[in-house]
């Protein structure tokens, strides 16, 4: 009986620590299949798994929740954007 109970919970706590864990990080996916993490503000399933494929910098940039948390970083860091630009794309939001 007390075998039973602690499998379940630890299956549930397992469960309730992947959830967390997924709901901490953007899970960006560049080039096919090269991911990066990007640690969320807060804790949401919004834009949890993103993919860049077939899509501008500008559009990447216009979703607030990437944008706030550093997306335009990883751009930059992996050659899909210069400095110059990254900059020019976030200045004209007010975050």
């Amino acid at each position: 009986m007390l075998a039973r109970f602690l499998k379940k919970l630890i299956f549930w706590g397992g469960l309730a620590a992947l959830l967390y864990f997924l709901m901490g990080y953007h899970y960006i996916i560049l080039d096919g299949w090269k991911l990066r993490l990007l640690k969320k503000s807060e804790f949401t399933l919004e834009q949890t798994i993103f993919s860049t494929h077939a899509k501008s910098n500008e559009k990447i940039l216009e979703i607030d929740s990437l944008r706030r948390n550093g997306i335009a970083e990883i751009l930059v860091e992996e050659g899909f954007m210069s400095e110059s630009e990254a900059n020019e794309i976030l200045s004209r939001y007010d975050d």
